[in-house]
């Protein structure tokens, strides 16, 4: 019989004598890295282009306490015996777990799949949580959470950005949680102590990367949208190796990865999936909005698809289509068409991009020539100022700001303020609590237009009242797609229904040849149909 013992709560080992069993689970534990076949070391024949992870010394195998569900697999297919040294959990019954859910005086009654979430992850000890965006994942962090404090336990909980410790923290507060300034504490942006103080603590990993004594001595671990928290390195290469006394480990993600090093390095550190309820399931259980896919075709003329094909490359793709003047300005009267109708919000790639969507937004809306004004941030120095030129203004003008600019002679007409054309931004350079100021603003909006990054907006933020999405730059990530697309689902009484407005670039070349952008439409297209989505096409000519 083998005998599985545990090195720590990272890492579990085993020795097997079949070199064969050990090959195989050698195999199963070593994916190959995405985009391996480039790297130089796999072209030369000195990389076969796999990450391992584990390790072996003579017959022991050092593996992933978190990947032992792969183990048990390979010993269950081949007949053999095997033991796993116990381990010491919540023994705790689902009754007892909804008793404390109700002592807890939570404002509303959660989900039942919440309530069995919560029991999985308690009994099971360390899960990677799979539930749609809107179901609802920060209350059951908060109520794990909560357990966690009640039986003498310190948390880490870190989330991707300083907007969503700010929120997830204001989440918190709005289920009940009173007290919560005694046990909570918040590390990011603002919150710049970075001495950890409470049993609990909200973090980004950019906060925490070089703190990881502090980081990782508590005994649990939570990660919020975990599929983006440094999945190949910042999970697999500290997570992994440093959190050896955290216990219970949970994470929480609307959707996994497909590449199979991805899936790896989340479930070597959490643990193995537990699927809760995907988009459908709350769309049919009417506690999401239903989802309509509109893919926008665009046909341009046959000399950019040859150009753009001639390039072979997908930054000299992005760049021509970022800077298609035809193609935005579809765009743009698109996006302010059906903003019409309800709040909208494009998603866009590069910041340069969404200037340039902004600039003919507002050209749009005010009838202004794009070179009679400018755009900018934020006034940090009113001496750089011209008294002539015309500025709209991403961040609102402070009162110290506005007298200054009013004491030095300046027409206060020439500065406009995004707000007052219900223009919102949104990107890494707009700080958390103006990013705060806007998610609560657009409650107060009914044809508000919000441009932001995929990378900012993409992920975790809840807006509830979201009419449209329209996805201004191309992807093909399955983790982006379904984040994006779950920003525009959650309910609010405005709202029967969503659109999601997908831009598609066709450009095909010389016997048929597909270019990068329309590739990347034809995985979309799968993940739309896969998850059940009804799909309109629309054909334009540019």
């Amino acid at each position: 019989m083998v005998e599985i013992k545990h090195q720590n709560e990272a890492f579990s080992y085993f020795s097997i004598e079949d070199i064969n069993i050990r090959k195989k689970i050698a195999l199963l534990l070593s994916p190959f890295a995405d985009g391996y076949s480039y790297s130089p070391l796999y072209k030369m024949g000195s990389w076969n282009g796999r990450v391992p992870f584990y390790r072996v010394s003579g017959s022991t195998m050092l593996v992933p306490k978190g990947l032992l569900f792969y183990i048990e697999e390979v010993f269950k297919e081949n007949d053999i015996e095997y033991s796993i040294e116990p381990d010491c959990y919540e023994n705790i019954s689902r009754k007892e777990v909804d008793n404390f859910i109700d002592s807890l005086g939570i404002p509303f009654s959660p989900y039942e799949y919440q309530k069995q979430c919560v029991y999985d992850s308690l009994v099971k000890g360390r899960t990677t949580n799979v539930a749609a965006t809107g179901s609802g994942k920060s209350l059951m962090i908060y109520i794990l959470m909560r357990y966690m404090l009640k039986t003498d336990r310190s948390v880490m909980i870190i989330v991707p950005n300083i907007m969503l410790v700010n929120q997830i923290y204001s989440d918190f507060k709005d289920y009940g949680f009173s007290e919560i300034d005694d046990y909570v504490q918040r590390i990011g942006g603002e919150h710049k102590n970075k001495e950890i103080t409470k049993a609990c603590v909200i973090t980004t990993w950019q906060s925490q990367y070089r703190n990881d004594n502090e980081f990782y001595d508590r005994d649990a671990i939570i990660i919020d949208e975990c599929h983006g928290v440094g999945v190949d390195s910042q999970i697999k290469e500290v997570i992994l190796p440093k959190a050896t006394k955290a216990k219970f480990r949970w994470g929480f993600t609307g959707t996994l990865p497909k590449s199979d090093i991805s899936k790896l390095s989340i479930f070597s550190a959490l643990g193995a999936p537990n699927r809760i309820i995907n988009a459908q399931g709350l769309i049919e259980a009417g506690l999401a909005t239903p989802v309509q896919i509109k893919s926008i075709l665009l046909h341009y003329k046959q000399e950019d698809a040859d150009f753009v094909n001639r390039q072979k490359s997908y930054p000299k793709e992005e760049q021509f289509m970022m800077q298609h003047q035809k193609r935005n300005e579809v765009l743009v009267s698109l996006i302010e068409k059906i903003s019409k109708k309800g709040n909208t919000l494009v998603l866009y790639s590069k910041i340069a991009h969404g200037d340039f969507l902004l600039k003919l937004l507002i050209k749009k809306k005010t009838s202004l020539e794009i070179n009679s004004f400018e755009i900018i941030k934020e006034i940090k120095s009113i001496s750089k100022l011209d008294k002539e030129t015309k500025y709209f203004i991403k961040t609102p003008l402070t009162e110290s700001i506005k007298k200054s600019l009013s004491l030095n002679g300046f027409k206060m007409d020439n500065f406009v303020e995004l707000d007052s054309i219900n223009v919102f931004c949104v990107d890494g350079s707009i700080s958390s609590s103006e990013r705060e100021r806007i998610r609560l603003l657009l409650e107060e909006k009914d044809d508000a237009i919000i441009l932001a990054t995929l990378k900012t907006f993409s992920t975790g933020i809840n807006v509830k009242k979201l009419h449209s999405l329209v996805l201004a730059s191309s992807t093909k990530s399955e983790i982006t797609i379904g984040q994006s697309i779950g920003r525009i689902m959650r309910l609010h009484r405005s709202k029967e229904s969503v659109t999601v407005y997908d831009i598609v670039d066709c450009m095909l070349g010389k016997r048929g040849k597909e270019n990068y952008f329309y590739k990347h439409f034809k995985e979309r297209f799968g993940e739309y149909s896969e998850a059940g989505y009804p799909i309109d096409e629309i054909a334009l000519a540019l």
